[in-house]
This record gives C-alpha cells, sequence and structure tokens, in this order.
C-alpha cells in the first residue's frame, strides 16, 4: 500500500467511524502518543513494532489530509533531498528522537499558518520509513495490515465522547450449507 492509498482509507475510515477529523492539536497529540507506543515496541522488541510504525504512518496521512496535503507528492518531492544517519543500531533512538522533534515543527507550522507544513509532514513519512527499513520492517505491508485491521474494530464512545474499541470485528462463519458433510474428526 502506498501513501496515498492509505491516507485516502484513513480518511474514510475515520469518517465512518466518526473519528477526529478537524482537531489538529488533538491529532498531533495521538501522533506523538504513537511514536511513544513505537519507541516502546522497539526498546522491548515487541512483535507489534511494525504495526506501530503503520500507525505514525496513518496519524501522518490525516494530519495531512485534514490540511488539504498530498502527503504522497509531498515525500516525493523531498524524498531526494533526505538522508538519516547511517548507523543503524545505534540512530534508532536518534530516529525517535528527530521523530519527535518534527512531530513539534508541524504543529508549529499549522499554528504559524507556514507554507512548510506539507514538508514538516513528509519529513514524519521519511522517518518513519527509515526506522522500518534500519528494523528490517516492510512499511508498506505493514500499513496494509493496519489498514484492514482498523476497518474491522468495533467503537463505542465514553461518558467525554472519546472512542473507545470494543472489539475485532470477527466475520460471519461462512456457511458450510451445499458444501457436503464435515470432514471427519
Amino acid at each position: 500500500m502506498d501513501i496515498r492509498s492509505a491516507q485516502k482509507h484513513t480518511w474514510e475510515n475515520k469518517i465512518e467511524k466518526g473519528f477526529n477529523t478537524t482537531d489538529v492539536p488533538l491529532e498531533v497529540a495521538l501522533l506523538i502518543s504513537e511514536v511513544g507506543e513505537a519507541f516502546t515496541a522497539w526498546r522491548k522488541n515487541l512483535p507489534d513494532f511494525g504495526e506501530e510504525l503503520a500507525d505514525i504512518t496513518l496519524y501522518t496521512t490525516a494530519l495531512a489530509q485534514m490540511n488539504g496535503i498530498d502527503l504522497q507528492a509531498e515525500v516525493e518531492r523531498k524524498a531526494p533531498r533526505w538522508h538519516r544517519a547511517p548507523d543503524a543500531a545505534a540512530s534508532v533512538p536518534l530516529e525517535f528522537g528527530l521523530l519527535t522533534k518534527k512531530i513539534g515543527d508541524v504543529l508549529i507550522a499549522w499554528r504559524e499558518n507556514r507554507d512548510t507544513l506539507g514538508g514538516e509532514l513528509a519529513d514524519i513519512a521519511l522517518r518513519t520509513s527509515a526506522l522500518a527499513q534500519m528494523n528490517g520492517r516492510d512499511l508498506y505491508a505493514e500499513l496494509q495490515h493496519k489498514v484492514t485491521k482498523n476497518r474491522g474494530r468495533v467503537y463505542t464512545r465514553n461518558e467525554h465522547g472519546v472512542p473507545i474499541r470494543v472489539r475485532e470485528h470477527t466475520p460471519p462463519p461462512q456457511s458450510t450449507e451445499g458444501q457436503g458433510s464435515p470432514p471427519p474428526a
């Protein structure tokens, strides 16, 4: 899944489930929390590290959509000039630190109405991609998995109106009607 598709699917999911589509500071705060989750997953070598990187990308695409930015185009524009630290093992914490700083830059660019917002969001996408590569993860496959997983989640809202996941949607069992007898046990 490419960034443009992820942006489209993320936005459709937000609208369908009644998630935030207008509050940029809230979305930035949620993005910051996802970076913390990804760092914890990396530090503890948890299996959901790639999924947490996908979450960072999905929140970044949502911020782009909220601001009318084609994130894929911004990444393509910025990628040829973008560089990351060469020492993979030693630079993962550095990349997380720089990623966190970039999120602050996004909030400032948004608040001050700067035309640099798209570039700042592209930096977040590129740093997230670098973290995936440094750790042998296929970010685009992780995005596809996460988008599919998010579509199937069912939410309710708490007393403050905050969406709370209540369960993963499980598809109904396939009908065995007309398929003959079940195999012997």
